[in-house]
């Protein structure tokens, strides 16, 4: 029998929130939190089972147990397969912990669960005051596992709470299995889940591509980072979202496919409503083994972090008919429109916009051949592509909040938007926008008809119109790398952007094209 990785700290670069590295600590714990989730657990339908004093509790195959824990004590366990197994996953979850009773200066987490390994039948009782030969890894972030290979005897477990101070109360809550098939429970240091915009109410979040078109069952867990005091140090747990109580429930997710963005390949979208205006999030994702079994474990993966806009007059519209690429919060009056209606307003103008340029693209031999095309690289479907991009990024502007002081954000004072009929139909008063890319227009020059007479601004007016991926810009299908400023969230686009506009670069542009100012 070996022992394969016997757990590996997973450090990862911590997320960054407004500028800043944010480690996952509060600065309190609060007492009436933790005992509500400590009931919880209490309560949970998890095989709960009580370690009488120098007794080993049994594991069975694929079965998670759970059990309280005091500090400086050990508990130890043992797991005896039927028949001998290529592979034993033993996964071990921190539900809950001691808190504070009190603060002196600064905010203080409790240390790790232990968990401790032994294949040795000399050392059925693995600890800390054991001498024998032994593996042990700490539950980072509540999380540690281990994999044995060619299993064949009783495989001895110990898990150690540490010796606390006379300021803590309570002890730890933890769930253990051990597996002939699969592990109970995991974490993924990988980032499912990318922030697309947030309104004062909202959050659009899309996942990475699928394979194919069928929704996967995430459950989500969001909560306010002020009111957040458990989770920034058990995020790696299982069991600990699972019986945290979470502001976000399937009520307030607005689940969708969607195959918008690079390569038109389906993700799943999620809309999460009943949130508060400028408030910060910590948001959780986990994917259960068993969605009809709560108690069959499930994998975490990496948390997100994000906050919400501050007013109400930018408003996340997505899914719409006509301009599909269109995925973020547009200026709004939610006195005036609803979600829906303000959807429906925005994609009906830009779509009647469209129609008359294909009226102009008809007079083109599109269907022309040899010397008669005109280009050997580009067609009259590219051309229409391209301005319906250009049209959607520039008809329906990217808002953010008038406050948000993001030196790439172009200032509209109430009646100055770019677009007229915003101001005169849906009125949304002062707000920031983020430009359109400038890339946009550059891809509408290189794929239409000279006679089209479409250029771009290349001095003056470039900067009133267009951005740029320096100083951040709306580009159409491109999913966000996403950076909180100090009022609000703002975009910069991934890297690869940059061979575009390097190509598009090389391009002559002489006069400028007719835009919406």
């Amino acid at each position: 029998m070996s022992l394969v990785h016997s757990f590996k700290f997973r450090r990862r670069k911590p997320l960054l929130l407004y500028g800043f590295p944010l480690f996952f600590t509060l600065l309190s714990l609060v007492s009436a939190t933790s005992a509500a989730f400590s009931e919880n657990i209490f309560h949970s339908n998890a095989l709960v089972q009580r370690a009488a004093d120098n007794s080993t509790l049994k594991l069975t195959d694929n079965s998670p147990s759970r059990l309280q824990v005091s500090p400086n004590t050990t508990q130890n366990w043992s797991f005896s397969p039927d028949f001998s197994v290529d592979r034993l996953y033993i996964t071990f979850n921190t539900c809950s912990q001691p808190f504070q009773n009190s603060i002196n200066g600064s905010a203080a987490n409790p240390p790790s669960l232990k968990l401790y390994v032994s294949t040795l039948s000399d050392n059925s009782l693995p600890g800390p005051d054991s001498s024998l030969a032994q593996s042990a890894a700490d539950a980072v972030l509540g999380f540690a596992n281990f994999t044995l290979l060619n299993v064949g005897s009783t495989v001895f477990l110990g898990v150690y709470a540490p010796e606390l101070g006379s300021n803590w109360q309570g002890g730890w809550y933890y769930e253990i299995a051990a597996s002939s098939q699969a592990p109970i429970h995991a974490f993924s240091p990988g980032q499912m889940l990318f922030l697309t915009d947030t309104d004062s109410v909202s959050a659009l979040l899309t996942s990475q591509n699928y394979t194919n078109a069928e929704p996967i069952p995430y459950d989500i867990y969001a909560n306010p980072l002020s009111d957040n005091a458990i989770l920034p140090t058990l995020s790696n747990s299982y069991c600990a979202l699972l019986t945290n109580p979470s502001l976000i429930k399937d009520a307030n997710v607005e689940r969708s496919m969607t195959t918008r963005g690079l390569g038109h390949l389906p993700k799943e979208q999620f809309l999460l409503s009943g949130l508060n205006a400028s408030t910060e999030y910590s948001l959780y994702l986990s994917l259960p083994n068993n969605k009809n079994d709560v108690n069959s474990g499930g994998t975490v993966f990496s948390p997100l972090l994000f906050k919400t806009k501050k007013f109400d007059n930018c408003q996340i519209i997505y899914n719409l008919d006509f301009c599909s690429e269109v995925a973020y919060a547009v200026p709004a009056n939610p006195f005036r429109y609803s979600r829906d209606a303000l959807k429906q307003e925005y994609d009906s103008y830009a779509s009647s916009l469209f129609q008359n340029f294909t009226y102009s693209l008809q007079i083109i031999p599109c269907q022309a051949n040899g010397e008669s095309l005109y280009s050997l690289v580009r067609n009259c479907t590219d051309c229409s592509t391209a301005y319906k991009k250009w049209l959607c990024a520039t008809t329906i502007p990217m808002c953010a909040d008038v406050t948000d002081d993001d030196h790439g954000l172009t200032a509209r004072p109430v009646n100055t938007s770019r677009v007229p009929q915003i101001d005169s139909l849906i009125q949304p008063g002062a707000y920031k926008e983020v430009k359109p890319c400038i890339g946009h227009c550059w891809e509408l020059v290189q794929s239409c008809p000279v006679q089209l007479n479409f250029q771009c601004p290349t001095k003056y007016g470039l900067d009133i119109a267009y951005g740029d991926m320096e100083t951040g810009c709306n580009e159409l299908g491109v999913q966000p790398f996403v950076l909180n400023s100090a009022n609000s969230i703002f975009v910069r686009w991934w890297t690869v952007l940059a061979l575009i506009v390097i190509l598009h670069s090389i391009v002559a542009l002489s006069s400028s094209v007719v835009f919406p100012s």
